[in-house]
């Protein structure tokens, strides 16, 4: 399964799972189960990089209570709790990224780009198809190293928000994407 090779290949079975020109329809229908049944992690391990990232604990700066501990989706990067802020007593979904994933997306991207090195030189070989295989992958590891940066992403959530709110202006009842160091 793409799961047990790591994060890098589950987002390129989530990439995958979307194309019916490449693949046929029972394996589209395995790779779907990837873009939302990720396994979740330990709620231990995303507690303490809370605690590494923010530098306090989880319960000093999240209540759960009334939505329980564990996370509502778990994805190839990371998982979402539902919380309650409380500084400002906001509900929030809480983005917690899996641990060692800066090291283990390099290794996956590593090991793909040797995967389309071979694919390009195979097909040079045998086809007189022009190689794109590492183009290819050069892109697709640029989205992945960008979905890795929660900050650009609360960037473009919030830009998102207020070029869609009325007049301009945000919509009351939408989410607001903050960083730490956005918090009150």
């Amino acid at each position: 399964s793409l799961v047990r090779l790591g994060p890098a290949f589950i987002k390129l079975g989530q990439a995958l799972s979307s194309r019916p020109d490449v693949l046929p329809a029972a394996a589209l229908k395995e790779l779907e189960s990837l873009v939302d049944a990720c396994p979740s992690y330990p709620d231990e391990q995303a507690r303490a990089i809370v605690l590494a990232e923010l530098g306090c604990p989880f319960d000093e700066l999240f209540d759960t209570a009334e939505f329980g501990s564990a996370p509502v989706a778990a994805a190839s990067l990371g998982q979402v709790y539902r919380v309650r802020e409380r500084a400002t007593g906001d509900v929030l979904a809480l983005k917690v990224q899996r641990p060692g994933m800066m090291r283990a997306i390099s290794l996956d991207l590593q090991l793909l780009g040797l995967l389309a090195t071979a694919a390009d030189a195979l097909g040079a070989a045998f086809t007189r198809q022009q190689p794109y295989h590492r183009e290819l992958l050069r892109a697709f590891s640029a989205g992945a190293w960008s979905e890795l940066d929660y900050e650009h992403e609360a960037d473009n959530q919030a830009m998102f928000r207020t070029n869609f709110g009325c007049d301009g202006q945000p919509r009351a009842d939408s989410a607001r994407a903050r960083t730490p160091w956005q918090r009150p």
